[in-house]
């Protein structure tokens, strides 16, 4: 397994973008439930942004 960003975001206008890591595919588990529709997250704040 990769190590993941502490953040990563799917807007391209984002400093925490990451084009090459995101088409590779990442899921996100967030309190028990597989997530797809994260915009965004940060691990170390404990927080996720849904679309």
């Amino acid at each position: 397994m990769t190590d993941l960003p502490d953040r990563l975001s799917v807007d391209p206008d984002s400093p925490f973008h990451d084009a090459e890591l995101l088409a590779k595919g990442i899921g996100v588990r967030f309190k028990g439930e597989d997530k797809t529709n994260v915009e965004e997250y940060c691990v170390s704040e404990s927080w996720v942004r849904l679309a």
